[in-house]
């Protein structure tokens, strides 16, 4: 169960870091993005998906055989005004926080406070999943321990995130399939009906 929470935890912090349902986060109405991600040594499968430029956006991934018992779990992660939605769907349950784990940045305004507070530094270009990007490295601090992030943006959106302690790679998510301006199911932005959610 702690291997679990971590990870959504992991993925809550990834989507906080690129998200923020105040503004228009990126150069595309709507996405849907399929990722596949390491961490904790495990390799998981993912779908993001963007509506209204980013003002709206949830996450779903598919950790398999989490006991070792071949009992996979579903997750999805929504991210709108009203704050951060991590659901366990296979357990029907999840947390709510009203505010994201670290204040969100925007990288299509990028501001020098922004870059300051968060020590980004350009990291020049590279293409991932055929999109040309800007490298970019960062420093995070969560629950007191820093993070060093590196992430390629290609619209405003990560395409790749790196994150890392102390030297360790914790985490690494990568695009491979991006779908630009397409319909979104509204039910990929709802939290199902049953599932009992805790507000932290």
């Amino acid at each position: 169960m702690k291997t679990v929470k971590t990870l959504i935890m992991m993925f809550s912090l990834t989507l906080a870091v690129s998200v923020s349902a105040q503004e228009a986060k990126y150069g595309f109405k709507s996405g849907i993005i399929k990722k596949t991600s390491i961490a904790m040594g495990r390799k998981l499968e993912g779908t993001t998906y963007v509506d209204n430029y980013g003002k709206q956006e949830a996450m779903e991934i598919t950790i398999k055989d989490v006991y070792g018992k071949g009992m996979d779990q579903m997750m999805r992660t929504i991210t709108d005004s009203t704050g951060i939605t991590a659901i366990n769907l296979t357990l029907n349950m999840g947390t709510r926080m009203k505010k994201p784990p670290i204040e969100p940045i925007n990288y299509l305004q990028l501001t020098p406070e922004v870059r300051d507070k968060y020590k980004i530094v350009d990291k020049g270009e590279e293409t991932i999943a055929g999109k040309p990007c800007q490298k970019y490295s960062l420093e995070i601090n969560q629950n007191g321990q820093n993070l060093q992030t590196n992430t390629w943006i290609w619209e405003g959106f990560p395409l790749k995130i790196e994150i890392s302690s102390n030297g360790m790679l914790l985490s690494t998510e990568t695009a491979t399939d991006i779908q630009t301006d397409v319909p979104i199911p509204a039910e990929e932005f709802l939290v199902p009906e049953r599932a009992i959610i805790t507000d932290k």
